[in-house]
């Protein structure tokens, strides 16, 4: 299974100011999406994904980190997508007065067979990453 973290500078800065607060516990929003894609236009929504969304979710100042899953599905390509943000305000900053309406952009919707019309929010602790290095916006792992 292949996955994306996209993290901004602002997120870096945080982070590094929670490392120095040993015993402080930070919460975070998971907003999680599904969508599915013939394997002859999954590459096209993955590219979308890490350019357009990816610009659009830095452009958030509470935008913490995503990721987005991917794997064969049958037929289709599965992506799950993740991201995380500060608190409700943040997701709405990103989707809108409704924050578990999917957005799905037209270009998403050109490359996408079906998607989930609502996403899942999950409210949690910080995520602690083994390395504390994100991983690169082009690199797949």
């Amino acid at each position: 299974m292949a996955f994306k973290l996209i993290e901004s500078a602002q997120t870096r800065r945080q982070t590094r100011s929670r490392q120095t607060r040993k015993g402080q516990v930070q919460r975070m929003i998971a907003r999680i999406w599904r969508g599915w894609a013939s394997t002859t236009t999954a590459d096209d929504y993955q590219h979308h994904y890490e350019s357009e969304v990816a610009e659009h979710l830095q452009q958030v100042a509470g935008f913490r980190g995503a990721r987005l899953l991917r794997r064969q599905d049958g037929e289709e390509v599965m992506f799950t997508s993740i991201t995380f943000f500060t608190g409700m305000d943040d997701v709405r900053a990103f989707a809108g007065k409704d924050p578990e309406q999917a957005v799905v952009e037209e270009t998403a919707r050109r490359a996408l067979t079906r998607w989930d019309e609502r996403d899942a929010i999950r409210e949690g602790p910080s995520a602690v990453h083994r390395d504390r290095q994100a991983i690169p916006v082009g690199h797949l792992g």
